[in-house]
């Protein structure tokens, strides 16, 4: 064979591969278009974590009437995370309440007082139940933490906090705490007995009873209220002028049970049912909020 007719073979050879080649990929090619029409778009999936709600207000009820009447309702939550801790403030006897922001992170809310709407001094625990103080002079907007001063609570267990630190008063069980000054304080304990103490706790007497006790304030050492069974009525309130040694019946509540009673110089406030009642008269008559 020629030098000629061998180069010409070669060349037709390759010629030949290099279309098969373009002829196999353009199979290819076509294959592919044809899977992508035949196979539907798949959006990507994007997985939401999902957000907790936060559990309702509930804990135990309390009320704060401050110096210039302002009132406060407040939810004290659990240090479980059951329940949130919630307060409301009201500055028209009651008619109609305003949320009040917290310290962030607290789940219970122990004590609250007040001096107007804006001057607010709280005990609250954050996760471990430990109580913290805070103060705020804009009604909840801010807090700071504080030092620990004048200031009587019941603490987690209802154990009865004076300034000087945890106390016992001697109930088996406490039922409610009442202190109109830092060294004055009323207790009632769960069998309806009454104890008090002037000396910030560091003594403490028998002052009197009051069967079927529920919810007891002081407006002074000796100028009391308490919420308890009445035949007659849903909730009765009860009165004293002599520091718990003797209680007069004074007025009705409409509902019930009593749950809570705050008192100054000037207005005594409760929660019966779920209801806000003003009085203006030393609990003779009651105006529901």
């Amino acid at each position: 064979m020629s030098q000629r007719l061998k180069i010409a073979v070669i060349v037709t050879l390759v010629l030949m591969n290099v279309a098969l080649v373009i002829l196999v990929r353009e199979k290819m090619a076509d294959s592919r278009d044809a899977a992508a029409e035949a196979t539907p778009a798949v959006a990507p999936t994007t997985t939401e974590t999902p957000t907790s709600e936060p559990p309702p207000p509930g804990g135990q009820q309390s009320l704060t009437i401050a110096d210039d009447d302002t009132i406060f309702r407040v939810h004290g939550g659990s240090c479980d995370g059951k329940e949130s801790p919630a307060i409301a403030v009201s500055t028209d006897d009651g008619a109609t309440f305003d949320d009040v922001g917290l310290p962030e992170d607290m789940r219970a809310v122990f004590m609250l007082t007040a001096e107007d709407a804006e001057t607010l001094d709280l005990v609250a625990a954050p996760q471990g139940c430990e109580p913290q103080r805070f103060v705020s002079t804009d009604g909840g907007e801010a807090w700071e933490a504080a030092e620990g001063a004048d200031v009587w609570f019941l603490g987690p267990q209802n154990r009865v906090t004076a300034p000087v630190g945890v106390v016992e008063p001697g109930c088996t069980e406490t039922l409610t705490l009442s202190a109109p000054n830092p060294d004055t304080a009323r207790v009632f304990c769960a069998s309806g007995v009454l104890i008090g103490t002037i000396d910030a706790g560091e003594t403490w007497a028998r002052l009197g009873a009051l069967n079927g006790v529920k919810a007891a304030a002081y407006a002074t050492g000796r100028r009391g209220y308490a919420l308890a069974p009445d035949g007659g009525c849903a909730t009765g309130s009860y009165a004293t002028e002599d520091a718990g040694r003797t209680w007069t019946a004074s007025g009705c509540l409409d509902a019930g049970p009593g749950r809570a009673l705050a008192a100054n110089r000037n207005l005594v406030a409760a929660i019966a049912g779920d209801r806000v009642y003003v009085s203006e008269d030393g609990g003779r008559t009651w105006t529901k909020a």
